[in-house]
């Protein structure tokens, strides 16, 4: 049973849409008034739950529908199917700018946006106050918008449709918007969004996105849910990465590879990789090591160096030592790559075997030792003079 910490706050069940097919046919069927024959189903019997205090993830290629489904949660397309259930005010992150025109000044803009959400007139002064601090417009804000570049339209539009906070956001991509001082800002006010547990739906091409935003995920196809779960599996399905390495391939790391191994922080900490080549070919191995929590947090903290560790057929062991761990207490994970040489045309080089979350085989990596709030520890000696 749900508890009011958890209940949904935002349910599609079942829900189909669909878009009549313009065509000449259609066309003279409606004119004698004998209906549409033609039909496109954007969306077929899509079923989701989004709970309080969470964002559901929705990723799938262009055409999928994931954008529909992302406008039919909002009410804009009416249901062939099925129905919506919303819990709270929603706030559409999706078309920014889509109620303006370009003759209008920003701050117009603006204004026209709070009117029209219900913003009482007694706060309009200090929200176009702040939208114009977090945009970084400044004076602009009074300039027309089609004087604005792409990036500072971008940036109106985000910090007015964020201005004020609802229970319910559906956010189109919109983390993408600006250059990257500004992106790091959209991401700071959907985790301070999140913080106060507002609940929602992302869709994007961005799985990394999802990845730090979404433990829980959703893929679309042909405008059907094809796979659901946790965003780990989701997007390693997705990416379908360990589709591309040949069954055949020249070298490949042993069944005996370890699935996790442990170290101590500031400790010098070492393990081996086992092997195997079957036939004479240059194999270089690397390695990486990165945070993940599903929802909260990825980042690729090392990246090792490319090294040749076999030239000819063998089984080899590859030994990795890492003078005191600079790894606060954690849970971590270790990647590992095998490829070839880079081909002469300067065409991208074969990957012979690969050990990642990307491909739902990466090794776990537990980090004993004191807590930490740092991603990494980098020793330096204090001298003084």
């Amino acid at each position: 049973m749900s508890t009011k910490s958890n209940a949904p706050v935002l349910v599609s069940k079942n829900v189909s849409v669909r878009f009549p097919l313009n065509s000449s046919a259609s066309r003279w069927r409606l004119l004698f008034g004998r209906g549409i024959d033609s039909w496109h189903d954007a969306l077929t019997n899509v079923s989701l739950s989004v709970p309080r205090g969470k964002i559901i993830g929705v990723i799938g290629r262009n055409g999928a529908g994931k954008s529909t489904l992302l406008r039919t949660l909002a009410g804009v397309y009416p249901l062939a199917a099925g129905r919506v259930i919303r819990l709270g005010p929603i706030s559409a992150l999706f078309e920014l700018g889509g109620m303006g025109g370009l003759l209008m000044t920003g701050q117009q803009y603006v204004i026209r946006w709070l009117r029209l959400n219900g913003v009482p007139r007694g706060d309009w002064v200090d929200l176009i106050e702040e939208i114009r601090n977090f945009s970084e417009l400044g004076d602009r804000l009074d300039d027309r918008i089609y004087t604005y570049s792409a990036g500072m339209a971008a940036r109106l539009y985000f910090s007015t449709a964020t201005s004020i906070g609802n229970e319910i956001y559906l956010i189109d991509e919109v983390l993408s918007v600006g250059d990257e001082h500004f992106q790091a800002k959209c991401w700071k006010r959907v985790r301070e969004r999140l913080a106060k547990g507002v609940s929602g739906v992302l869709v994007t091409h961005d799985w990394s996105a999802i990845m730090r935003l979404c433990e829980f995920t959703c893929e679309l196809e042909g405008g059907q849910i094809v796979a659901e779960g946790d965003s780990e599996a989701v997007i390693c399905g997705y990416l379908k990465l360990s589709d591309q390495l040949d069954p055949n391939r020249l070298a490949r790391f042993s069944d005996e590879c370890p699935i996790s191994v442990s170290g101590i922080s500031g400790k010098n900490w070492d393990f081996e990789v086992p092997i195997v080549v079957a036939a004479d070919s240059l194999v270089f191995f690397n390695y990486s090591i990165e945070k993940l929590i599903l929802g909260e947090d990825w980042q690729i903290l090392f990246i090792g160096s490319e090294t040749l560790v076999a030239s000819s057929r063998g089984d080899y062991s590859v030994k990795i030592q890492v003078p005191n761990l600079p790894l606060p207490s954690g849970q971590y994970r270790l990647n590992l790559f095998l490829s070839g040489t880079k081909p002469e045309d300067g065409g991208i080089k074969q990957n012979f075997d690969i050990r990642s979350w990307t491909t739902g085989n990466s090794i776990k990596l537990h980090v004993d030792g004191i807590k930490e709030s740092a991603l990494v520890k980098l020793p330096f000696i204090t001298e003084f003079v």
